[in-house]
């Protein structure tokens, strides 16, 4: 009898005891449940630096079981080498670029601080092992005068080979093949290998991956449809000259480039000082770059920013800027034919002949004259990717890499880097690590 009573009683006891921590639980003065906290960062050192780098991160709520530690640069996943609740030591990724740090830990994540990722570039030979006419693999091509390049959707380099009268195509490998042109200076459109050139000058891709060409000696703008595989005429008479109107009656003078926005209105520079427009069939001027202040000469190359602004090089020692209401300005260069690098306004050039616009907004530069390719990153700071200064040809690290007359530039999704070196008749590549 005492058993039972006793065993009652503890049953009595327990259920009471699980309604009291139920009810403490729950109540508004009970203890509130412990949550998790997401990780902080207070530090990191270095906060500049190249793949591979060791970045130290100091904070807090890390997980010492580094797993558990997720960590990117600018998106880019990093390797965790090392962890503690306070530090994690982790490897800089290849080609990530400058942008925050995130880390994530349990499901909690925190933004850092900008890394700033500095490239090291190595430059090589993609294709082209001297002058002639011959399709192939990397060397064993052979181009005559290639000066224009661009990059298609699918990572393809195509080339204006001017003196052979040809567009090449270059695959990522560095397979050569002619896509247009049969090597005869002419005028012809329709098929793409029946289609002849006069001297064509530079290439452009616009958002139909239809490849714009500005064919030099013809006086016109020409387009190879990729769905046909055919050459038309856009604008141009076939005469020098610089009248406006229609298309197929305007005239330009020996057209060295194009650029093309998203509403497919091409812009084109030529040998005269004059940015043309071509939209609505129409071609007018949209520029006098004679009647500017700043002038300019010219006009070797140009580009669209992501603001829509014309960026170009005009053959002489400045990098200018063209707003959409017409206002120009100089990017970089001090109006002196020289080499500097440095702030903008005091960094010096000689004969810019190409450049090309990064996905951060960088400008890069074919520095002919100083046989060097040169970056203005959107701060206004000059440098020097690519080149040791001198005349020559040396592939390798691209601090004593050697170019000879490096007239073009084409930037890929990854960020390598591609110039063509008319004299030499070569294409080369610069890989960014």
């Amino acid at each position: 009898m005492k058993t039972k009573y006793f065993e009652s009683l503890i049953v009595i006891f327990t259920v009471f005891t699980v309604v009291a921590c139920h009810k403490n639980a729950a109540s508004p003065g009970g203890a509130p449940p412990v949550l998790p906290t997401p990780p902080t960062v207070t530090s990191v050192f270095p906060d500049t630096g190249a793949y591979n780098t060791i970045v130290s991160i100091s904070g807090t709520n890390f997980n010492p079981n580094l797993v558990n530690d997720i960590v990117s640069f600018n998106g880019v996943s990093a390797i965790v080498d090392s962890a503690s609740a306070t530090q994690l030591k982790v490897v800089v990724p290849k080609g990530s670029g400058t942008g925050n740090i995130k880390i994530s830990v349990g499901g909690l994540s925190t933004n850092g601080p900008v890394f700033h990722y500095v490239y090291t570039y190595v430059v090589s030979t993609l294709a082209g092992s001297g002058q002639g006419f011959m399709d192939g693999n990397g060397t064993s091509a052979k181009f005559y005068r290639p000066y224009g390049i661009a990059i298609d959707t699918a990572g393809n380099l195509v080339v204006a080979d001017s003196y052979n009268n040809a567009i090449r195509k270059i695959t990522p490998d560095g397979t050569v093949s002619t896509i247009a042109g049969t090597g005869v200076s002419g005028y012809q459109d329709g098929l793409a290998k029946n289609a002849q050139f006069s001297f064509p000058k530079g290439v452009r891709f616009d958002s139909n991956n239809n490849l714009i060409i500005a064919d030099g000696y013809n006086n016109r703008i020409r387009k190879l449809t990729t769905i046909n595989d055919s050459v038309t005429t856009i604008a141009g008479s076939g005469s020098s000259g610089i009248a406006n109107g229609k298309a197929s009656s305007a005239s330009f003078v020996y057209p060295n480039n194009t650029a093309v926005d998203s509403a497919e209105n091409i812009y084109v520079g030529d040998a005269s000082s004059l940015l043309r427009k071509i939209s609505n069939d129409s071609v007018y001027t949209l520029l006098n770059g004679q009647n500017t202040s700043p002038q300019f000469l010219e006009i070797f190359d140009l580009a669209l920013d992501k603001n829509n602004n014309i960026i170009l090089v005009d053959g002489g020692s400045k990098v200018y800027k063209i707003t959409s209401a017409g206002l120009v300005s100089v990017v970089a260069g001090n109006a002196v034919f020289g080499f500097a690098d440095g702030p903008a306004a005091s960094a010096s050039f000689s004969t810019t002949a190409g450049l090309a616009i990064d996905a951060n907004g960088n400008i890069l530069i074919a520095d002919e004259g100083n046989f060097r390719i040169r970056k203005i990153t959107p701060e206004g700071i000059v440098t020097t990717i690519a080149g040791n200064g001198t005349s020559g040809y040396v592939d390798g690290p691209a601090s004593s890499a050697e170019f000879q007359d490096p007239v073009n530039i084409a930037i890929d999704k990854t960020g390598n880097i591609y110039v063509s070196e008319a004299l030499y008749n070569r294409v080369r590549k610069i890989s960014a690590y």
